[in-house]
């Protein structure tokens, strides 16, 4: 059964608090492995139909600074929605902090993370006013990780940009178009 197999994953794998006392030394590299088997422990959670479980292994990768975890937990709240039928328990979408969840995932070199803080500056969510240059330098970030969403959404503004005298109304409406295409509801911003 699910509980089986997820105890036995959660058994197989070591995971030792490093402050706890009892607990061992862990160096970088081995923190990246923790957080890298947290990750594919909760993408098989979410495969299994368990989201409950796959929340808690991002959250405890994520408080290893894993990359992949942290922006798996950031997206969780930035895209969090309940009337899709992907509910996530606890989790309910918070711009701000979805925001400190992926820069922090940016700074550790998620490419992902990348994308989606992007997109928070194109529409300006959260903490972000619109601020297309910042969003244009994410972008090119998330590219040179190969994200591909990233790369024609940084090509669409590079050439709104370029039409459109650095994003006045009419891209501001095209890019506001954009993120709800996303899923994502955006009140405000963009001069239009």
């Amino acid at each position: 059964t699910t509980e089986i197999y997820t105890l036995s994953l959660h058994d197989a794998l070591p995971i030792c608090d490093d402050d706890d006392g009892g607990g061992f030394e862990q160096d970088d590299k081995s923190k990246h492995s923790t957080g890298s088997a947290m990750h594919v422990l909760g993408k098989i959670a979410l495969a299994v139909g368990r989201p409950d479980d796959a929340l808690a292994w991002f959250r405890r990768g994520a408080e290893r600074e894993h990359p992949l975890c942290l922006r798996e937990l950031g997206a969780r709240v930035l895209y969090a929605n309940h009337d899709n039928g992907r509910g996530w328990g606890d989790v309910v979408q918070d711009f701000d902090l979805a925001a400190a969840i992926l820069q922090r995932a940016v700074h550790a070199g998620s490419g992902w993370a990348a994308h989606d803080l992007a997109l928070m500056h194109i529409a300006g969510l959260g903490p972000f006013e619109t601020d297309l240059t910042r969003a244009e330098r994410l972008l090119a970030r998330a590219t040179r990780k190969n994200i591909v969403p990233a790369m024609h959404l940084h090509y669409q503004l590079q050439y709104l940009d370029g039409v459109h005298s650095g994003g006045g109304a009419v891209a501001g409406s095209l890019l506001r178009a954009m993120i709800e295409g996303f899923g994502m509801h955006v009140n405000g911003g963009f001069g239009d």
